[in-house]
């Protein structure tokens, strides 16, 4: 997992830079997805910080087959 939170002064933002930010699911598919406890924390974190200093920032979700409809809805 590439972590910039504690880097993120070295960019400047701009129009050719995008923070992609991967989000597999509520809190418990997504920290499972990853591997990592409070996973979901760190991802939603980063978008509020990347956001908040003037950065593009993108999300890529995942949903898997086991996602009903009502929590893929959640989801987004």
């Amino acid at each position: 997992m590439l972590c910039v939170a504690g880097k993120i002064h070295l960019f400047k933002p701009t129009k050719y830079l995008t923070f992609s930010v991967h989000l597999d699911g509520q809190k418990e598919h997504h920290d499972f997805a990853v591997c990592r406890e409070g996973g979901i924390r760190i991802a939603v974190d980063a978008i509020r910080g990347g956001l908040a200093r003037g950065f593009r920032v993108t999300t890529n979700t995942t949903l898997f087959r086991r996602y009903r409809s009502q929590e893929r809805a959640r989801i987004f």
